[in-house]
């Protein structure tokens, strides 16, 4: 009896429900989104203006490199694409927070004057009017269309492959990986291409607007060959402008910043401008796919990354 029982213990430890996974999911978002924001506040503190281009182009290539490398992982390493891939990925994380941390440390700030803490008061700085500051407006819906767009077909990618490409479920996850490694390695030559034009250039909204349009035009290809062709050179092409775009949005977001006293704060708060549409992506995506299939999807999402090239127009700070 009591043998049964630890059994059945421990096949719940081994199977969770979908709460607790559901839960565990969530603690993972918020830790991760918070070491990004972090992160992401560096660039302002240790890069001159002068060097905000650069330093943009480096973290669009770095990013872009993590999505390609994690891919290749489990296209290379198929015995990590279960539950050993979650441990793998846990001590990826902590131990490049560590060797960052060590060998990129904090200036002192001890000396640094500091008010009195009060709530009130720091809550109300994260809200950012977009009346008083249109740019960082601008910016901030311009980052969610883009991001929303490109996350809301791959939600659902590996079931387009099945239900509106033919694949067999078995052969859907193996394409999945190609087709999104092929992608994290278009991003990244995307990136390498534009981060010295736009740094050259100094003209960071065309960049965007190039991007955009970019990602809306590579949504027709689903449309028009349904395939793994089609998939393949979907996959291409939106890597490719996703690359475009991450290689310039760092310097965009940090040249509408409203004050360079509050940037790792402001920073924060556009943080949540890519948070955001990865968490919208998913019942958004299901809500369009149960009324208008994964047609409606791609052309869906093509439309709202249009719609985020057009959002930067009105940007009056940068070029």
């Amino acid at each position: 009896m009591r043998a049964g029982r630890r059994g059945r213990a421990a096949l719940a430890v081994r199977r969770p429900s979908i709460t607790v996974l559901g839960i565990a999911y969530a603690a993972t978002s918020l830790i991760i989104n918070g070491f990004q924001a972090a992160l992401t506040a560096v660039v302002p503190d240790r890069f001159p203006e002068h060097k905000i281009n650069l330093a943009s182009a480096l973290v669009g290539v770095g990013l872009n490199a993590g999505v390609l490398a994690g891919s290749l992982i489990f296209v290379w390493l198929p015995d990590f694409a279960g539950s050993k891939g979650y441990y793998l990925m846990a001590a990826l994380i902590v131990t490049t927070a560590v060797i960052f941390a060590l060998a990129s440390p904090d200036a002192d700030s001890r000396h640094l004057p500091r008010e009195p803490f009060r709530l009130g008061r720091f809550l109300a700085k994260f809200w950012i009017s977009p009346r008083k500051h249109p740019d960082f407006g601008w910016v901030f819906l311009a980052r969610v269309l883009l991001m929303l767009g490109y996350f809301l077909v791959f939600a659902y990618f590996f079931y387009a492959l099945q239900d509106y490409a033919g694949f067999s479920a078995d052969k859907a996850l193996a394409t999945a990986g190609t087709l999104f490694a092929v992608n994290g390695a278009a991003s990244v030559v995307g990136s390498m291409v534009a981060a010295p034009l736009a740094d050259r250039l100094d003209r960071l909204k065309v960049f965007v607007i190039v991007s955009g349009v970019g990602l809306a035009l590579s949504l027709v290809i689903p449309l028009v060959l349904r395939s793994y062709t089609g998939m393949m050179t979907f996959s291409l092409a939106n890597g490719f402008a996703f690359g475009v775009y991450m290689a310039v949005d760092t310097a965009l977001v940090n040249k509408v910043l409203p004050q360079a006293e509050d940037a790792a704060k402001d920073l924060g708060v556009m943080n949540m401008s890519i948070g955001f549409p990865q968490i919208l992506s998913a019942s958004l995506g299901a809500a369009i796919v149960g009324t208008i299939g994964y047609r409606g999807l791609f052309a869906v999402a093509g439309v709202i990354t249009l719609a985020g090239a057009v959002a930067v127009l009105p940007v009056r700070k940068v070029r």
